[in-house]
């Protein structure tokens, strides 16, 4: 695996840097999220930026704020203006996932992830919207129009070469529809387990109710303080699991999410440089019987002239649209195979680094679990 490149740690003390495995001894764009203000309206972000790229005003941007939407409305241009590249995954709305309060912390590190590799990333870190996200004084819209990219994806069939292997990228594409049934289906599942786990909640809430009424009714009995007491540490459980419960639907629920998404749109990435291979393909046919027609002509008795100006026109067309066919599928052909490759490096890296922040946590709040019931058990013993 490649050595990752580590961002620049940010001033709010995040849990981890910005991750980026792209290979640039000198990165020319560092964005750092520096806070975010929650006494406005919306949620305003404030971003430090500093750069040594020739296009910019200045070196330096110490106070850009963005809202969530100017985010969103970048992330959706950069989605449609770069077929050929990941575009790094922007994380949901704060108010999607629970409490903006409880969350932040997530939310910041997310947000993070997202500036940092948009900025490491060679060809997105030098585009002129990145550049007006960061320098306008205004509310941030793109000003530069590209088309969706649309794709029929029942239409879009991944075929195996005629030797019965299948291209790496196609092979991507079934290993990405796989993982998005997986993880939709673990999200089904871990939506369970928290439903559970909060019923279990409950229920020690009614025990340590039902407790504390027993003790209250055996006042004058040597049970009363033991009852009591426990009661008391059911309570405490209760709350330990209220906790839990939420950092798991936060923490998994969250990261779950955002790689289906992401599943989703690199499987649009995959199916649409299918279709840009087979519009390629298309124009080369297009070419080859628009050169055969002339050559009917010429071995025609009689060539009218404006017929064969007509065709010659047609034919200079046609190899026009091919070679800028041609062009675009070897552009987005080239890219993503390393793109991918960057791709799945980063994702064993993002799932490595969820599991071991959630398994971290989970073992605290059992750890404070074990503490609590061995208290009862000195107090029962004393």
């Amino acid at each position: 695996m490649p050595e990752p490149i580590v961002g620049k740690v940010t001033e709010i003390g995040l849990p981890k840097p910005s991750v980026t495995f792209y290979k640039q001894e000198d990165t020319p764009l560092v964005l750092t999220l520096t806070s975010i203000d929650k006494a406005k309206r919306e949620l305003v972000y404030r971003i430090k930026a500093k750069t040594n790229l020739s296009q910019y005003r200045k070196k330096n941007y110490d106070a850009v704020e963005r809202t969530y939407g100017e985010f969103e409305r970048l992330h959706t241009y950069l989605l449609n203006a770069y077929p050929e590249c990941i575009i790094p995954m922007l994380p949901r709305q704060p108010d999607e996932c629970g409490s903006p309060d409880k969350n932040l912390r997530l939310i910041k590190n997310a947000l993070q992830n997202f500036l940092g590799r948009l900025a490491a990333h060679p060809i997105l870190c030098q585009d002129s919207e990145l550049q007006s996200f960061i320098e306008t004084d205004f509310v941030y819209k793109p000003t530069s129009r590209v088309n969706p990219i649309k794709v029929n994806r029942f239409r879009t069939k991944v075929k195996d070469t005629s030797n019965g292997e299948k291209d790496p990228l196609d092979s991507e594409y079934t290993a990405l529809v796989a993982l998005e049934n997986n993880l939709q289906n673990s999200s089904k599942i871990l939506t369970k387990l928290s439903r559970t786990r909060k019923n279990w909640s409950n229920s020690e809430v009614e025990i340590a109710s039902k407790l504390t009424s027993f003790a209250a009714s055996e006042v004058t009995s040597p049970m009363s303080r033991p009852l009591r007491r426990l009661g008391e540490y059911f309570s405490k459980s209760s709350e330990l699991n209220v906790v839990q419960t939420d950092h798991q639907s936060a923490l998994l629920g969250f990261f779950f999410d955002n790689y289906i998404k992401n599943a989703k749109y690199i499987q649009l990435l995959l199916l649409n440089r299918i279709n840009v291979k087979a519009e390629y393909d298309t124009s080369v046919k297009t070419s080859e019987k628009r050169r055969q027609a002339i050559v009917v002509m010429k071995a025609s008795g009689s060539i009218k002239t404006e017929k064969v100006n007509q065709a010659v026109e047609d034919l200079e067309e046609a190899k026009q649209f091919e070679t800028y066919k041609r062009a675009l599928h070897n552009k987005i052909d080239k890219n993503l195979r390393s793109e991918i490759e960057i791709y799945e490096t980063t994702k064993v890296y993002d799932f490595l680094s969820c599991f071991n922040t959630y398994a971290r946590k989970q073992l605290e709040i059992e750890k404070q679990k074990l503490q609590l019931w061995e208290s009862m058990l000195n107090e029962l013993t004393q």
